[in-house]
């Protein structure tokens, strides 16, 4: 199930008295079976620690092997394949260059 990025936000601050840092990522989900859209691509957000992100960051950008991708804002329309641990929460990814949406 690979998603397209379409937005990435960084949040952190403190809940219950715990500090939190994370970045969610907000995919559009091009191959989405669900019955209740109408039309357009349904969405899925990623929520993914930042000490996580940063890790699969680094070794996504260095696997893709492309100049023009460096940083955070340079994954934008990539695609994205996320991995889950046990408890269904996204720890990791994998990024590809893709196709992105799919031509009408």
């Amino acid at each position: 199930m690979a998603l397209q990025l379409i937005t990435c936000k960084r949040r952190s601050g403190t809940y219950e008295g715990k500090p939190y840092d994370n970045f969610n990522l907000y995919c559009a989900d091009y191959e989405s079976q669900n019955k209740s859209l109408i039309f357009g691509p349904d969405f899925e957000l990623l929520k993914i620690k930042a000490e996580n992100f940063l890790t699969a960051l680094g070794r996504n950008v260095a696997a893709l092997n492309k100049p023009e991708i460096k940083t955070v804002k340079d994954i934008e329309g990539l695609l994205i394949v996320p991995v889950y641990d046990k408890f269904g929460n996204c720890n990791d990814f994998t990024l590809s260059l893709g196709e992105g949406a799919p031509k009408k």
